[in-house]
């Protein structure tokens, strides 16, 4: 039999609905909302059936279930009922009046009920508290788009950023960033915001938080309206929430990879607890989602420089042996000739050509250590107008000559000059080591053509913005070259001439010398079917200018 209880007054009206096995406990239980301040309907409930007829037909702020749950009640039926109705909120509550071991029954009724009531999803809202949440929800959209113009590659800054941007618009005194260190056993801040000083700092580090931890894992925020009381923030009471006077807590879990990578934390410090809204949860996951993406950010860079680093590394290794790999050859002539020259036994003319020859050798090292130097230089300051097309046909004997004895060698140009801004004499260098490195590539009788021609790059090409260039293009017939050696061609000492002809510096010269010039190398091989590679300069656009006024 369904009984209802109805007690007056004023404040704060609403309509519970109470599972209990006894009809008295639901009179009590009217008496001890009334002295909660609430004003009350409450209807009686004994066992399943009455309560679903009741959920059927009547709409409910609240559904307060006596526990130990009356005889014959499957909890499920709870489950059930939370599913058709998620609008109704559930308090349980123990044992009978005056039970209760630090409260009166209506101070814990009381809070429990305000509890549920503020967490309502569908609960009313007057005028003024609707435009105080949509002027909320305006803050928070403005702060977290304002965070989002900003980027990520300054991960301090980044941080910064967050947490005071999140303090402000939301009005807490605290913001703090922390990260979790692998073995998921300490917590280092990463940024702390204080609103009130206007301030930042950092790396203070928590220990010894297994409840936490666990409750972090399992939820998108942590919103600890009594953290000094709240079992799950509790951990932290003597040696971090005391001390700083905080007593609220609303924490997002940062999550990386599937796991929980650190946490920032939104403090409120002063009287009493604060009650953490919805929005403000929402803001604080948010903000969350950014910090973990500047850890991202913050992570790629490290590996990027730890990569670079050791590449640096290894090319000064790389470029450290080759050095004195070839120094110690070039030495030893130098030396064992010098030798044979000082010598009083010999003719005249014998310890001569030592002499040369050792003079050669000298020669060879100050080659070694030019091209050493044109490769780290960063800039070539002696440039000036050249015609590629008139520097190509004036070559063109010693271009032949360098193909060597097996090509057939040609240069095919387009009408009219081809001005650039170049180095003449090394842009010659340039020039006649390709078509050399193409004739030794000929391991029978082939074809090498030169090729001038202007060029429009519509995108940009290996730092180069789209524009009018120059090219000189040296195709050949040779044996061509896997990807793994074209990945390789411009690295110093790299060679793949295995008879000691070349020490490896040929290629990597000439493509920095380009690049001193302003223009870039192209390599294109397929093996057995030659290879090409490709010159590409800037026009000089005045003297394009005067050639065709």
């Amino acid at each position: 039999m369904t009984s209802t209880h109805e007690i007056g007054d004023p404040s704060h009206a609403i309509s519970v609905l109470h599972l209990a096995g006894d009809p008295n406990d639901t009179y009590l239980l009217a008496g001890e909302l009334h002295d909660a301040g609430f004003a009350n309907h409450v209807s009686h409930a004994a066992d399943v059936a009455e309560l679903r007829a009741l959920v059927e037909r009547s709409t409910f702020d609240l559904l307060i279930v006596d526990l130990p749950l009356p005889d014959q009640l499957d909890p499920r039926v709870l489950d059930e009922l939370a599913a058709q109705r998620p609008e109704l909120r559930v308090v349980f509550r123990w044992g009978t009046s005056g039970q209760w071991a630090t409260e009166s029954p209506s101070e814990q009724l009381g809070r429990s009920v305000r509890s549920a009531l503020d967490a309502h999803p569908i609960r009313r809202q007057s005028e003024p508290q609707r435009r105080a949440v949509m002027a909320q929800l305006v803050r928070q959209q403005q702060a977290y788009l304002e965070l989002l113009k900003h980027d990520t590659d300054d991960f301090d800054g980044a941080l910064r950023r967050i947490t005071s941007t999140i303090a402000r618009a939301l009005d807490v005194p605290r913001v703090s960033v922390w990260e979790l260190n692998d073995e998921a056993d300490e917590l280092r801040c990463l940024d702390q915001f204080e609103t009130a000083r206007g301030e930042h700092s950092q790396g203070s580090r928590l220990r010894s938080f297994p409840r936490y931890l666990a409750s972090l894992r399992r939820s998108l925020t942590l919103a600890a309206d009594d953290a000094r009381r709240d079992p799950r923030t509790s951990e932290f009471l003597e040696h971090y929430l005391e001390p700083l006077g905080i007593t609220a807590m609303l924490d997002a879990p940062v999550r990386r990879k599937g796991r929980v990578a650190g946490v920032i934390c939104l403090e409120h410090i002063g009287q009493g607890p604060r009650h953490w809204t919805v929005l403000e949860q929402c803001a604080a996951t948010s903000a969350a989602g950014l910090v973990a993406r500047a850890l991202e950010v913050r992570d790629r860079k490290l590996a990027e420089e730890r990569a670079a680093r050791t590449e640096r590394l290894n090319a000064i290794g790389q470029v450290a042996s080759g050095v004195a790999h070839d120094l110690n050859n070039v030495l030893t002539v130098l030396l064992g000739n010098l030798d044979l020259a000082l010598r009083p036994i010999g003719s005249a003319e014998e310890r001569l050509q030592h002499a040369r020859t050792a003079r050669d050798a000298a020669l060879g090292v100050s080659t070694l250590v030019s091209e050493l130097l044109t490769i780290g230089r960063e800039g070539c300051a002696d440039l000036s107008p050249v015609d590629l097309r008139a520097l190509a046909a004036k070559l063109e004997p010693v271009l032949r000559s360098a193909a060597g004895p097996r090509a057939t060698f040609s240069i095919e140009d387009a009408a009219g000059e081809l001005p650039v801004l170049a180095d003449a004499s090394a842009l010659s260098r340039v020039l006649i080591n390709l078509v050399k490195n193409a004739g030794e590539a000929l391991a029978e009788p082939g074809r090498i053509t030169l090729r001038l021609a202007p060029c429009q790059l519509t995108d940009a090409l290996d730092g180069l913005p789209p524009g009018e260039y120059a090219t000189a293009t040296v195709d050949d017939t040779g044996a061509g070259m896997d990807a793994t050696t074209r990945a390789r061609l411009f690295q110093p000492f790299f060679s793949t001439k295995s008879d000691g002809r070349g020490h490896g510096l040929g290629l990597s010269t000439s493509f920095a010398l380009i690049r001193q010039f302003g223009g870039t190398i192209r390599a294109d091989s397929t093996p057995g079917r030659g290879s090409r590679f490709e010159v590409v300069l800037p026009l000089d656009p005045a003297r394009r200018l005067a050639t065709e006024a």
